[in-house]
């Protein structure tokens, strides 16, 4: 992932900025999730969201019945999760802009 992003920012788009990092299909029961959660955190840092997108039945079937998880299990864990997650994307959007805006007041 890291390597792709580096080649787009080298020609393409030299001004692309990374907003954040999502873990998915995280499942808390298990060792290995939670040692790969700290490897990323390490890695990452702050680039990390804090929600974190866990491994879900319902968001596996959404795709086959041509869903979204929003219409197809609106209340599942899934669902709640990206709610979350957009919220903390719409954050972090904002916090950029608003750094930027105070860049160019500057």
């Amino acid at each position: 992932m890291l390597e792709t992003y580096e080649r787009i920012r080298a020609r393409p788009n030299p001004q692309l900025k990374m907003l954040g990092v999502v873990i998915t299909l995280y499942d808390k029961r298990t060792n290995i999730a939670k040692d790969t959660h700290g490897q990323i955190r390490a890695v990452f840092g702050e680039m990390l969201f804090k929600t974190k997108i866990g491994k879900n039945v319902r968001l596996e079937e959404s795709p086959a019945y041509k869903e979204t998880i929003f219409t197809f299990a609106p209340k599942s864990p899934g669902a709640l999760e990206y709610k979350k997650l957009a919220a903390e994307v719409v954050q972090r959007v904002e916090e950029a802009r608003l750094a930027r805006h105070a860049e160019d007041a500057a």
